[in-house]
């Protein structure tokens, strides 16, 4: 849960306060799985701003062969946040480089054995100090099959370097990294995006997200939400956006419905209670969403333990009516 240029992007009912709990034990929950860096940055030692990451283009590093695009109708995806390799332990902190290697080929075995095509992954590591010193998205990307790879370091210095990534079977292009406006005490977030092409779609390509939000505060949650939304929409593509949003439905005063309305997207049965994301709070909070002519199907929230996390796999199809081509 724990870099682009602008970017383009659910009132609590009685419903939701159940949902406001559960955010609210969440927050205590992440705060005390963050220690090392958690601690220091609620007594305001100055860590979030010394770890803000960068935001402008990715790079993007390919196999020899990578599919240069999607053939036919239908696109396989997965989110996953890798929870820093950790998998559902205490703290990868207290967890050896060799555990966490484990535990990211486990993932990897999972993305490949649901024949994912583009994979979103957040509070994903670049070699960091405190999750085994390898990049993780990297890793998952050669184990998986996965030819194609952007990463953002959303969050970067005093050792640490991780943030948001898009693994992909096909080539990325015009691939960027965004760091959310900062948001103390809790450490910054932000997205990577990344055109994919499909010639099945007007105008031929869609570009594919990985957004992680803000556990702590539903402003910044809103605000962090107009940020992707301003920056989608300067991008003008079809739109399929996927990660840990930290919240539900219906929480945070309407966050994720009205973002959806803005961009036009929708998702799998948004109100279907019966398949929480976030294992220890029973919480939908991992979504993927998909812009007008397209549609989510296929969708299964997966038993593997390999984060807090559980991986949320679908299909992406084709709808009769498709979006305008971008101009």
């Amino acid at each position: 849960m724990s870099g682009a240029t602008a970017l383009q992007t659910s009132k609590p009912d009685a419903a939701s306060g159940s949902a406001a709990g559960k955010r609210s034990r969440k927050t205590r929950l992440v705060a005390f799985v963050a220690l090392p860096v958690g601690l220091l940055s609620v007594a305001g030692l100055g860590v979030p701003a010394a770890t803000h990451g960068p935001s402008g283009p990715a790079r993007v590093v390919s196999a020899a062969k990578v599919e240069a695009q999607v053939r036919g109708t239908s696109l396989r995806v997965m989110t996953l946040n890798l929870a820093h390799g950790r998998s559902d332990g205490f703290n990868q902190v207290v967890q050896g480089g060799e555990q966490i290697r484990k535990q990211i080929s486990a993932a990897s075995t999972v993305i490949a054995r649901e024949g994912i095509d583009v994979v979103a992954l957040q509070e994903a590591d670049r070699p960091s100090w405190w999750s085994g010193s390898f990049d993780h998205v990297a890793r998952i990307a050669k184990s998986a099959g996965l030819g194609a790879q952007a990463h953002a370091a959303n969050v970067e210095g005093l050792g640490l370097h991780y943030g948001t990534g898009v693994a992909s079977r096909y080539r990325l292009a015009d691939a960027a990294g965004h760091t959310f406006a900062p948001s103390p005490p809790t450490l910054s977030k932000g997205f990577t995006v990344a055109r994919v092409n499909w010639p099945a779609l007007p105008g031929g390509a869609v570009d594919v997200v990985s957004v992680h939000l803000d556990f702590a505060s539903s402003a910044a949650r809103k605000s962090q939400l107009d940020e992707l939304a301003r920056l989608l929409e300067q991008r003008g593509r079809p739109a399929i956006v996927m990660g840990d949003f930290n919240t539900g439905w219906t929480d945070d005063d309407g966050a994720l419905r009205q973002f959806c309305q803005r961009l036009g997207l929708s998702t799998f049965a948004p109100t279907d209670g019966s398949k929480p994301t976030f294992r220890t709070l029973a919480d939908r909070i991992d979504w993927i969403l998909v812009s007008s002519g397209l549609e989510v199907g296929d969708y299964r929230v997966l038993d593997d333990v390999v984060s807090d996390h559980q991986p949320v796999a679908a299909t992406i199809t084709l709808t009769k009516r498709a979006p305008s081509p971008a101009p």
